[in-house]
Order: C-alpha cells, then structure tokens, then sequence
C-alpha cells in the first residue's frame, strides 16, 4: 500500500517518507522472520526510488543513524538481510543527487569515529577487566547520543559494522564509463572531490597506526586497504582532470612547446603532492612491527602507484618525459629506504612483493635506477634462503647493476661510496654486514660439533645444501656470557675486548640479517670459526696445529684440479656427481685468510680484531715461527686457488705478496733463490690483470712504475736482450694497456696492444706467454666494443704477423687459437642479421659447451652461447632457457663474496 501510494505521489513522496519509513520499520518489532524483515526491506528501496530527485538528505541522515532499524539490520544473522541492507546504503551512496550522496558519506564517516571510540574503551575494559562487550548504557552521554542508549556490542559486532563501513565508502567513487567528453569530466571531478574528501578524513581522524586501531590488525589492513583505494581514484580522476585541462590550453593557446612544459610540470607536482600526502603512511605500514597483510598492502600500493604513473608516461598527451626537467627521483628517499628495509623481512611474501615493487618503480623511472643501495641490497638477495625471492631479486639486479655501474662508474676517480646513498641508507646494517660480522666479536660463539660441521663443509667432506644447516647453526650456537658453557674453562673470555662497539648494530646484524640471507649466515660462521680454531689453538677435527695446516694446504691445492678436471673432461656429471660446489671453495680461501689475520692478531695484537684469550696469545707467540713458515707455504695455492675462482682479490693479495718476496730475493747471494724474469712477468700479469678486472686504472700505473724501478736490474743483469730490448721490457709497456682498459678505453687499448705486436723488440720482450696474453686481450677489447669489423681485420692482420716472423722462436704464439673464436664469429654473425652463418659457427663450438661446469668463466661463456643457441631458434626454447641460467646458478652463489 505505501508502493501504491509513492507511486502515485512520485517526488512530492519524500515529504512523507520519514514517517512512512517509520511505520514501515515498527513493523518489524517483536518476532520476526527473516524474510519478513528481508520484504520490508526491498518495500523501503522502492520507496526511495520512487522519490528519484526528490529524496530529502534529512531522510538519508535519519536512516542511517546508528542506532536505527536499518543500521541495526546489518548485524542480522541472515546474509540476506544483511545485503538487502547493504543495498540500501549503496543507494543512498550512488545517488544522482550531491546532497544526498554528500549526506551518507558524512553519516557513515560520523559512525566510524564512534565505531573507533567504542573500541578504544572495549579495549581498554577488555585489558583492564577481561570483558568481551562494551554496554553503551555506562558510556559518556556523547557517545549514548550517537549510538543510542541500553545497547550491549561485542567486539565482533563492532568490527563487523567498522568494516562495513569502510567498504561501503568506496561505492560514491565508482562509476560507470562515461558515455561523452563532457559527462567524463563532470564524473572525473566528482571523483576526486568525493575520494579526496574520504581520504582525508579518514587520515585525520581514523589514523590506522594510532589507537585503538592498531591492536586490531584485521581492522588495520582494511582501513589501510581503502585509504589506497582511495587514493588511486584520487590520482587516477587528477591525472585525468589535468590532461583534459592541457587540452584545453592546447585549444586556446598556439604554443606547443610551452603547453609540453606545463604539463611536465602538472604531473610532476601531482606526483610530489601525492607522495607527500600518503608517503608517510606507507613508510609506518612497512615497519618491522606491522601485520603481514598490511605490509602487503603497502606494498601493493606502490606497485599500483607506479603503474599509474607509468600509464601517464605513455600517454601522448604527456609530452615525452616529465622528468626531462625534474630529475630521475621523485619517490620520497623514506619511502624506498623502507622499501629496501623490507627485503630483509622474515616473511617471503614480502620480500618478494619488495622485488616485484622495485621492478615497476624503475619501469616508472620513479627512483634512481642507479642507486648504490639498491644495488646492493640486490646483491644481498642472492643469499636468499627463499629460491622464488632469490629469482625476483636476480631479474631486479639484471636492471640495475649495469645501470649503477653506469651512474657510478666503478668508483674510481675519487668517488666516495657515502656520496652515493643517503646519510639514512648508509647506516643501514645491510650496508655493512661483511664488515660487522668478520670484525666484530658478536653475542655468540660456535660448539666444538658446529666448528666440525663448518670444516667438514668447506672441505666438501660434509655434502649437504647450505639451506639444510647454516640457519640452525647460527641461531643454535650459545652466547659467550653462557655461565654453563663446556669449553669455557679451555677457550676462556674469548669476548673480551676494550674496543667500542656497536651492540645494537650487531644485534640487527644478526637478528635482522643472517635469518633471511644464507650467505651471510656462512659468512658469520667462517669467520668465528677463525676465531674459535685460535681460542683452541689450532687443535681441531682435522688433527693438532701441524695436521690442520696441512689439510688446509691440501684443500687448496686441490680447487685448481677440480676445475680444471671438471672443463678438461666435457662431463657435467663429475660435478653433480661428487657433489662440487663453488661456496666452499670460495668459502675455504675466506677461512684460510681470516685465519692468517687472528693468528697475527694472537701474537701481535691489532687494532681491530678482539683480543683472544691469554693461553692462546701466548701459544701463538711461541709459536709465531712455525705459523708464518706455514702460510708462507700455503701463499701460492692460495693465489693458485684464486687465479681457478677468478677471486680477484685473492689474485692481487697473493700476487702482491709474491712480487715482494721476489724483491727480498733480488738481494740475496743465494744461488738456489735466483729470481728470473720468467716468474716476475708470470706475476705481474697476474695481478694486473687482476686490477684491470677491479678498474684499478691509477693503481695499475703505480704497478707499472714499481715494477720497472724494481726489476729492471734483473734485465740488466740477464745480458740476454739487446738494449732497444731491453729498455722495452724494462718499462712493461704492456700494462699501460691494461690501464686504457681498466678505464674504459677498449679502442685505445686495443690500439696499443697492436702497436706492441707490430714491434718486434716488444715481441721479443714479452715472450711466447706474453704474446698469448697480450692477444686475447685484444679480443676482448674488440668483443668488449661488439666491433666485429675490427676484430675481425686484426685477426687477418695477426695471421700475416705470424707469417711474417716465421720461424722465430715466439712465431709459434702470434695466434689466437688459444681463445674460442667461433662461438664471438657466431655473436657477430648474429649482430648482422646472418642467422645461418651463425649457426654455422655454433655448431664448431666444443660438445661441452652446453654442459655444466663449476669454472665461473667457462660458465659465462657457455651461458652465453645458450642464449645464442635459444634465440637463434625463433621461438625459443625454455628447455635452453633454463639450461642457460642453471650454468650460471654456482658462479650466482659467490657473486656477493666477489664484490
């Protein structure tokens, strides 16, 4: 009957509705049944229809009051009253009229700040005395007044209604497409007024982060949740406003250029004020203490911000690239250093929600590509215990390494690493982990079974994953302050030490790091284990002082001949076979070296290194002797091992070392230590390639002078050269090519190595090892340079050389079959369109070049040939694919100990 009566009064109903409502609504008193309830329910959306542009918002006001029938009914336990409710308040909110729309939005959001005050005091009660509801009738008259007096809520109830506010509210910002230009714009400003006006009261007045929302993490994500929503409506009709408003100005004024540059600086100023706005929301939702589905969240945000900013980057209406004039970072440095910090999240899904954010960030040129810290954290993730994070984080690092390296060069010329992060990021604790955790005594020392496990693990004796131990080693060893450790009387105080510390650094080293990077969990491991062989006094697993130093010798004689067995035989099973992996190795050179470094320390004392425990300081003193004859021994399978790990470090240190050792020898009357010009050039080319490597231009010039001030003498008194010879060799005029190439001047350097060539006191000079050497540098200028022309003439020009000086003693050298050629001809067939030819050359290349392999060189290589092989092939193939990036996955595992 009231239908009957709305339909024949039309819009003039509304003067009626509030008391036909109500009668409509008494009706439902007393026992009910649910589908009474649900028909009076659908009678009163009739009736609201039927008003169309007539409904009065004082109508709207009075229904929507809390403590009304209709808001009590979204508390019913039928699902479908509850959405007939609901439909009902999507009316009102989806309404033609401003005023009524304006009205709901205002009711809804006056009920969320007595929804949030009710649960601060049930929360307060709930802590104080235990209780489950909140009975209003005991309340403030303020709140009686907005919800109504004698009500009893859970806590249930009320985050029930909480949520279904905060869902309801996003209904005015939604609409359907707009059917011309005109009803766009009205519509895109509706938005924005609309989500604007939400947005901010919901941040001034229902902060997520703040009391009493969060001790209620469920109610956290969902206020967060529509504070996104909102905001990507926000920006999404402001972009939207803002093209229709340059086109607009492109109509009016004849001015190209200008109305380009105002646009640029539109958008640029939209971004900074939405970043600005919401910046500081996101960074408090990416803290440690935060939910798991917040932290999400946020992250989804950014990935949802920066698409949008991406979309606006395509647009042809967005002249080019608004941050021609504004720069490459417009995301806040707060932001992307909370971003950063959340790689180091205990949880999975967030860090590979990190990768995939930093990934449309960079898409969007949002943040620095370049950047120092980002890098580095990029590099962290390979040690990953998570294998679907380590391969997000691996296609972040293919962007942005080579970016960083580009921006920063390879800090040379005085670039200092502080200029390239923020003061912020610099101190970060995974800026520094390596540092920390191989100087710093921690909180923790191993067992004598957990030191068993390291030793048997670099020396390839315990075969098992690092994921399957190095965490509960860790996290299993006991503090040092241990009262009731078994080997405190034998190790004693080993953590006593006067030097500062920063304990708090320390503690986030290994609270923060080692449980989410398996490599820096090792790296811990390797050096206490240093420490804790000193505080034994070297009498370990593998026998007393004498036999540890022997197996450690014999371990690093044996890496170079497991590489070389493994590229020699062309058989990838003798490396899964038996277990081999690079980590160990590498890991071993680390032990060894951080060894040498506490030995020195126990008896000389350093600066730097905590103090060991006073019977091993005196063992060591007594002892210094035999420790120094033992890593004097082990100096060249060290430098052997590193020379087969291509550890450049490693290289030079040795290298260095030995140049000095044959410099003592230069004074020595003893004929059985004669220093010859063969183990000096042997040297030498080692290190300086090793610093080419390193882009260690400066450094390679004092090398060059050192050496000629240094073994010049050894020319002269050799009397087997000719003086032009002589002079020539005496300079290592060779190196000053490595120093073009260290810079970055392939040309230039490929243009000297050619000069040396050309002349023959150079040729004599150098040798047959040196000719070798000095050619398969060229080839990598040239391959370096993708100059296939060039190299390409050179090596015609190498073949009439050769043919040239036949017949004398270096002849034999002047060739480049020491370098695998085809598989560069088959990259420059590629370069030039000739797929053929290229498979030509591919098939010449060695059976085993599709084989895994532990050597990091040959791995690159043959990876490379892969992705030739796959991408000759049209389609592609991912059986190739996968193979390609399995051959790298060993040389992957030790790339964050090689920087």
């Amino acid at each position: 009957m009231l239908a009957s009566f709305g339909g024949d009064t039309g819009e003039k109903f509304a003067e009626f509705y509030e008391l036909a409502s109500d009668t409509l609504f008494q009706s439902l008193r007393g026992s009910t049944s649910s589908i009474q309830v649900q028909a009076a329910l659908k009678t009163n959306l009739q009736l609201l229809s039927l008003q169309n542009m007539g409904l009065l918002p004082s109508s709207v006001r009075t229904l929507l009051q809390f403590h009304s029938p209709l808001s009590q009914l979204r508390l019913h336990p039928n699902h479908l009253v509850v959405a007939n409710s609901a439909a009902t308040y999507l009316f009102f909110l989806k309404h033609g009229s401003e005023d009524v729309v304006a009205q709901a939005i205002a009711s809804l959001l006056k009920e969320l700040e007595s929804l949030k005050a009710m649960l601060g005091k049930l929360h307060l009660f709930c802590s104080g005395r235990g209780a489950l509801s909140l009975d209003v009738t005991r309340d403030d008259d303020q709140l009686k007044s907005d919800v109504g007096p004698g009500t009893v809520y859970s806590e249930s109830e009320l985050l029930s209604l909480t949520r279904f506010d905060l869902q309801v509210l996003l209904a005015p910002v939604s609409f359907d497409a707009a059917k011309n230009l005109l009803e766009k714009n009205v519509l895109d400003t509706l938005r924005y007024e609309r989500a604007t006006r939400v947005a901010s009261a919901i941040l001034e007045k229902l902060n997520p982060f703040e009391a009493p929302f969060h001790d209620f993490p469920e109610l956290q994500f969902h206020i967060f949740r529509t504070l996104h929503k909102l905001s990507e409506v926000e920006l999404l009709s402001q972009c939207a406003l803002s093209k229709t408003s340059s086109e607009r100005v492109r109509t009016a004024v004849d001015g190209q250029s200008r109305d380009s540059h105002e646009s640029k600086n539109l958008m640029y100023n939209i971004i900074v004020k939405y970043t600005t706005k919401y910046g500081v929301f996101i960074v408090r939702a990416l803290k440690v203490s935060s939910p798991l589905t917040v932290k999400l969240e946020a992250l989804d945000w950014i990935r949802t911000f920066s698409s949008v900013v991406l979309r606006m980057e395509k647009s042809p209406d967005v002249s080019t690239n608004f941050r021609d004039t504004h720069g490459d970072c417009i995301v806040d440095s707060d932001i992307l250093n909370s971003v950063l910090d959340s790689a180091y999240d205990r949880e999975s899904k967030v860090r590979s929600h990190v990768a995939s954010s930093l990934e449309v960030l960079f898409q969007a040129k949002l943040i620095n590509p370049g950047s120092y810290s980002i890098s580095q954290v990029a590099l962290d993730k390979i040690g990953d215990p998570d294998k679907s994070v380590r391969d997000a984080f691996v296609r972040v690092m293919s962007v942005i390494l080579p970016v960083t390296v580009y921006s920063c060069g390879l800090l040379e010329d005085g670039v200092n690493i502080s200029k390239l992060v923020t003061s912020k990021t610099a101190n970060k604790c995974y800026m520094d982990w390596r540092h920390v955790l191989a100087v710093e005594k921690l909180q923790r020392e191993l067992h004598s079974h957990q030191l068993v496990s390291i030793l048997s693990y670099i020396s390839h004796r315990w075969k098992v994953p690092l994921s399957s131990w190095v965490q509960r080693l860790v996290f299993s060893s006991h503090s040092k302050r241990d009262p009731f450790s078994s080997q405190h009387e034998l190790v004693g105080d080993i953590g006593t030490n006067n030097l500062p510390t920063d304990v708090k650094l320390e503690e986030e080293v290994l609270d923060k790091i080692c449980p989410v990077n398996n490599l820096a969990a090792v790296w811990w491991c390797i050096h206490e284990a240093a420490r804790y062989c000193i505080n034994l006094r070297l009498r370990t697993n593998l026998g007393g002082p004498t036999q540890t130093f022997a197996a450690l010798e014999r371990m690093l004689i044996d890496i170079p001949n497991v590489l070389t067995l493994d590229v020699k035989q062309g058989d990838s099973m003798y490396m899964w076979s038996s277990d081999m992996h690079l980590l160990p190795m590498r890991l071993l050179l680390e032990f060894v070296e951080a060894l040498k470094k506490n030995v020195y320390n126990a008896y000389e004392g350093s600066f730097v290194l905590p103090s060991p425990a006073k019977q091993s300081s005196l063992f060591f003193r007594a002892n210094k002797k035999v420790c120094e004859e033992w890593f004097s021994r082990m100096s060249e399978p060290m430098l052997n091992a590193g020379l087969a790990l291509k550890c450049d470090d490693a290289i030079l240190h040795y290298c260095v070392l030995r140049l000095l050792d044959l410099k003592n020898q230069l004074g020595s009357s003893s004929k059985d230590k004669r220093v010859t010009l063969e183990d000096v050039l042997k040297v030498l080319r080692h290190a300086s390639l090793a610093l080419c490597r390193c882009h260690e231009s400066d450094a390679l010039v004092g090398l060059q002078k050192w050496a000629t001030i240094t073994f010049s003498s050894i020319i002269a008194e050799d009397g087997l050269f000719s003086p032009v010879v002589a002079g020539s060799l005496a300079n290592f005029s060779w190196i000053t090519g490595l120093v073009y190439q260290a810079r970055g001047q392939y040309e230039k350097a490929a243009a000297h190595y050619s000069h040396l060539l050309q002349s023959e006191e150079a040729l004599v000079s150098m040798g047959s090892d040196g000719i070798q050497f000095i050619i398969a540098r060229v080839i990598e200028c040239y391959t370096s340079l993708s100059d296939w022309n060039c190299l390409e003439s050179w090596l015609a020009e190498l073949q009439k050389l050769r043919a040239t000086h036949a017949g004398k003693a270096y002849s034999g050298a002047l060739t480049a079959a020491g370098t695998e050629l085809n598989a560069i001809h088959a990259l420059a067939r590629f370069d030039y369109g000739d797929f053929h030819a290229a498979w030509g050359y591919l098939d010449l290349t060695p059976k085993s070049s599709s084989e895994l392999t532990l050597d990091p060189k040959v791995a690159l290589e043959r990876s490379e040939q892969m992705l030739l092989r796959s991408m000759l092939q049209g389609e592609g193939s991912i059986e190739e694919l996968d193979k390609a990036k399995l051959i790298l996955d060993e040389a992957l595992s030790v790339a964050l100990l090689m920087v």
